[in-house]
């Protein structure tokens, strides 16, 4: 009998799901979102389709707003779920061990398992929204229940993670790839109104959190030519006006990351 995790990473477009063995993923599976359809129908489709008696627990990322502690979410961001436990449906059904995170904690816990030498660290996924990952202390932030969601902070009525989706719906691109792929010369004005959401949303980070390092993530990183040079100008000026210095920056654009640090949840989220 092999011993081996089921990690799963739910994101909104899709749900990826990877056998991982001895600290390595072995296999992956995905599964395209269809966002009209209650998470949980989908999550079962999904996990049915690969469970077997060889896997003794199931760890997963999940994108929203929630008590991740008690396994619930309150907000699935922009997946169709609400007030929804995953923790407690998974483990009625599947009847293994259960560990569940927000997406951008686990791609955190990820970074901060590969990197090594970082105590405080923030990760940024630029995705389908933005999510935000603080550790702090080798402690991932939690607070009541609640993690880091900077991308839902309100500026005259309007959210930080609003303004960054409003990049795409206001150009003639459907998505950020499209934009990355074109040839035309629109798509720069897309990327510098990007590098503009994404510098005020790390300046964000740096003073809410003080980190040593600040780690991107996510599938609009792999546009990174187009988009981080402008970013760190304009973060430049944005701290150019208390004195205060950058801290270390760095993309992974890895299309695994989030699943690997799900792989390494832990009981009460414990990193050591």
């Amino acid at each position: 009998m092999l011993k081996l995790i089921l990690a799963i990473d739910i994101g909104g477009s899709k749900i990826l799901l990877g056998l991982v063995h001895n600290g390595k993923l072995i296999k992956t599976f995905k599964q395209s979102i269809n966002k009209k359809e209650p998470l949980k129908k989908q999550l079962f489709k999904a996990i049915d389709s690969v469970f077997s008696k060889d896997i003794l627990s199931i760890k997963v990322a999940c994108p929203g707003i929630g008590d991740f502690l008690k396994g619930e979410i309150y907000y699935g961001a922009n997946i169709n779920a609400k007030r929804f436990n995953i923790k407690k449906a998974l483990e009625e059904r599947y009847k293994t061990k259960v560990f569940i995170d927000n997406d951008a904690n686990c791609f955190s816990l990820y970074e901060w398992k590969r990197l090594k030498s970082y105590k405080n660290l923030v990760g940024i996924t630029l995705g389908t929204g933005l999510g935000f990952g603080v550790i702090i202390d080798n402690k991932i932030l939690y607070g009541t229940g609640l993690t880091s969601e900077l991308g839902h902070i309100i500026v005259k009525d309007v959210e930080l993670e609003e303004e960054y989706k409003n990049i795409i719906l206001n150009s003639p691109f459907k998505s950020f790839k499209e934009a990355y792929d074109s040839k035309n010369k629109e798509k720069y004005k897309v990327f510098e109104n990007l590098a503009s959401i994404v510098s005020i949303t790390v300046y964000n980070a740096i003073l809410a959190y003080a980190p040593e390092i600040i780690v991107l993530g996510g599938g609009v990183t792999k546009a990174k030519d187009l988009f981080l040079k402008g970013t760190n100008k304009k973060l430049s000026q944005l701290l150019k006006r208390y004195n205060i210095k950058k801290p270390k920056i760095k993309i992974d654009s890895s299309d695994f990351a989030v699943l690997k640090g799900a792989a390494l949840l832990k009981q009460k989220h414990k990193l050591k």
